[in-house]
């Protein structure tokens, strides 16, 4: 039988599957660097999602916070938090 983690797995899969394509890849290259709040990713990093994405740096931060939020809530919901 599959244990509650995979059931939140699969949610927040679907939470993120929620997301535009451009918002999970940049969620997923902050994530991957993991830097801290007042940190910022390598500008070499951040030059290519600007140019791949084509979106400028105010616009890369929007989506960001959108994702991160979206996720976060998420997170405080199953944990029973407002």
């Amino acid at each position: 039988s599959r244990g509650l983690g995979d059931v939140y797995k699969r949610q927040l899969e679907r939470v993120l599957q929620g997301l535009s394509l451009k918002h999970r890849i940049i969620y997923f290259t902050y994530l991957a660097y993991k830097p801290d709040k007042d940190k910022n990713i390598p500008r070499s990093v951040s030059n290519k999602l600007q140019e791949q994405l084509e979106l400028t740096q105010a616009s890369i931060r929007v989506y960001r916070k959108e994702a991160t939020d979206l996720v976060n809530n998420y997170i405080n919901k199953v944990n029973g938090n407002k």
